[in-house]
């Protein structure tokens, strides 16, 4: 895959995951609270929390590392998916379990393409 091919895919990843977060993360604020927060503290986690993939994707593209690419590719794609299930409320239950197993394999990702060198 050439460099190009990664930075467009890791783009279009980052765009289409904050498409989803950013109106989440809003509606766990409340009217006139402060930068200093506990509304502003939680918007901020739910917004990293949700990025973790694209954090992961970032460091695969720039090792050029195909395989955790893809990997996170599919997370990601497993996380919009089930974002798009909560928003059209269809499946609920399922799409939360997938919401949380997908920013578990993230942050699983994520610690490998951090600690494994490859060869």
């Amino acid at each position: 895959m050439s460099k190009s091919t990664y930075w467009i895919l890791w783009a279009a990843t980052l765009l289409v995951i904050n498409l989803f977060v950013f109106p989440l993360a809003t509606l766990t604020t409340e009217e006139g609270a402060g930068i200093f927060s506990k509304d502003t503290l939680s918007m901020l986690m739910v917004i990293l929390l949700c990025n973790i993939v694209t954090v992961q994707l970032f460091l695969a593209a720039r090792k050029e590392d195909q395989q955790h690419f893809t990997y996170g590719l599919v997370t990601a794609g497993i996380f919009v998916l089930s974002m798009f299930f909560i928003w059209q409320k269809l499946f609920i239950q399922l799409a939360i379990i997938l919401l949380v197993l997908s920013i578990l394999a993230a942050s699983i990702l994520l610690v490998v393409s951090l600690f494994v060198r490859r060869t």
